[in-house]
């Protein structure tokens, strides 16, 4: 099976804080806080780590199966394309 890859938006401005990150979309003006969960996944959102990439570094440092890391990874990615604040699948 074949994961896709998703890239950061290039206009979207991050700052780290702590184990959080505050996204800024400067075309939108909104502002997002993604929890350590959320920002590790962000971090890794590349364009060269696929979803499984991610999912691979997640359990190395949360104790959950594949499969829930993956979902959490799905919707965390559907959120973030929703928002605009990463690109489609490539």
């Amino acid at each position: 099976m074949t994961y896709p890859n998703y890239p950061k938006q290039i206009a979207v401005l991050s700052q780290q804080i702590d184990q959080e990150v505050v996204l800024h979309d400067p075309r939108t003006g909104k502002v997002y806080m993604l929890n350590p969960t959320a920002s590790l996944i962000w971090s890794l959102c590349d364009g060269a780590h696929s979803t499984m990439d991610i999912v691979d570094t997640l359990q190395a440092q949360f104790r959950q199966t594949p499969d829930s890391l993956l979902i959490t990874v799905e919707k965390t990615i559907a959120e973030l394309t929703e928002y605009g604040l990463i690109q489609s699948a490539i």
